[in-house]
């Protein structure tokens, strides 16, 4: 596999597909929905990645056939794990809203039977 695509038309909150791809480290042409919540549109990172039809499917998709290419943006979409998906990150965005769950003073978060 050398690219993952996900011509999503409809759905809600944050694509784990697009997410999992980075982690793997293949690059994702997706729709605009698929992109939502995840990365700024008007980005030329991210320009690259996004189509809404057929024809702008196979353009972006042939493009990211070259692994130059599509390293520049698993390299991108990895930075954006790392700052907004890790397990830090999301501990530290939920800890204010449920500090019984992940209390702020301790460094490690609690063990859950």
């Amino acid at each position: 596999v050398s690219v993952c695509v996900a011509p999503l038309r409809f759905g809600a909150g944050i694509k784990g597909k697009v997410l999992e791809s980075w982690a793997v480290g293949l690059p994702v042409v997706m729709t605009p929905i698929a992109a939502e919540g995840l990365v700024d549109p008007a980005d030329t990172t991210w320009r690259a990645a996004i189509a809404d039809n057929p024809s702008d499917f196979a353009e972006r998709i042939a493009a990211f056939l070259d692994p130059a290419t599509g390293r520049k943006q698993v390299r991108a979409g990895r930075r954006i794990l790392k700052t907004r998906f890790s397990e830090q990150a999301v501990i530290a965005a939920l800890s204010p809203v449920l500090p019984e769950v992940f209390p702020a003073s301790e460094s490690d978060p609690p063990v859950l039977n």
